[in-house]
């Protein structure tokens, strides 16, 4: 590491690093762009945004929060289902893999839906609206066979999710 730049393993990859907001922007240097790659394979990249994980946002943390959501949500304490899975959706699902941030998503829509928030279900699941709305297999076309199972599975959730809070109400 100099500075701001890092040069990985053989020095062909070299990324920048720039501070932001709860973490760090990693990209790979102008013109390093394909040697970065060739660490992660074609569909992969160091390049994103790095954010600092929230103390609500360690797997421990998580986990004990998804057996206290469940727990409040399989006696039908909805509230209380919502109140325990809110700072998962506030600080976590940003930082979070696309199957488990779906989850949640998913998880905290189903319970807005049940305290009659469907507004605020729609919501949750808006970034998951437009795949919703397509076939699994215009969906899968072209998609790194590796990644096609779970984001199936967010999705179909979500198109479920989507019909029970009223998928097109304004």
């Amino acid at each position: 590491m100099h500075g701001t730049q890092a040069a990985v393993d053989d020095g062909t990859c070299t990324l920048q690093f720039a501070p932001k907001a709860g973490g760090v922007a990693v990209s790979a240097t102008a013109g390093a762009e394909s040697a970065c790659r060739e660490y992660c394979g074609g569909n992969g990249s160091f390049a994103g945004d790095y954010l600092k994980q929230a103390a609500t946002c360690t797997p421990e943390a998580m986990q004990r929060t998804r057996k206290a959501f469940q727990a409040s949500y399989d006696r039908k304490d909805y509230a209380g289902a919502e109140a325990a899975l809110a700072p998962l959706y506030r600080d976590c699902v940003a930082a979070l893999s696309f199957s488990d941030a779906g989850a949640i998503r998913n998880d905290y829509a189903l319970t807005q839906h049940k305290l009659g928030d469907d507004a605020g279900c729609r919501q949750t699941l808006a970034p998951y609206q437009d795949d919703a709305k397509r076939s699994d297999d215009a969906i899968s076309e072209g998609m790194t066979p590796a990644l096609v199972d779970d984001y199936l599975r967010v999705i179909r959730a979500a198109r479920t999710n989507l019909k029970l809070c009223g998928e097109g109400k304004g």
